[in-house]
């Protein structure tokens, strides 16, 4: 596979991500995109980083009455879009306490 990645001059590789989001650990990026994921009832997801930001395609399943139809959607979140996603997560979390959904909670 290519490294599309640059070199800048002191060696490092720059990842095309705007100085807001250098910090932002993977585990916060996923969680807040997962928001996204269940708020629109996506599943078979795929996330793929692009320069302008991350790129979501995912399967949902629209209710019409001649029947359910399936349709494979795609957006692309801007470093902006994901500024807010997080900030949204953050906000859903509060406390910080685990809170059970779905497949989590106990029988």
């Amino acid at each position: 596979m290519a490294d599309h990645r640059h070199a800048t001059p002191n060696g490092t590789f720059d990842t095309g991500r705007s100085e807001q989001l250098r910090n932002v650990r993977y585990e916060d990026l996923l969680r807040a995109i997962g928001g996204y994921i269940d708020q629109h009832g996506m599943s078979d997801v795929v996330l793929t980083q692009v320069p302008e930001g991350v790129l979501l395609k995912g399967t949902t399943i629209e209710q019409r009455p001649g029947g359910p139809l399936e349709r494979i959607s795609a957006i692309v979140f801007t470093n902006d879009d994901i500024v807010a996603l997080l900030a949204a997560s953050e906000k859903r979390r509060g406390t910080g306490e685990l809170r059970t959904r779905g497949w989590m909670r106990n029988p």
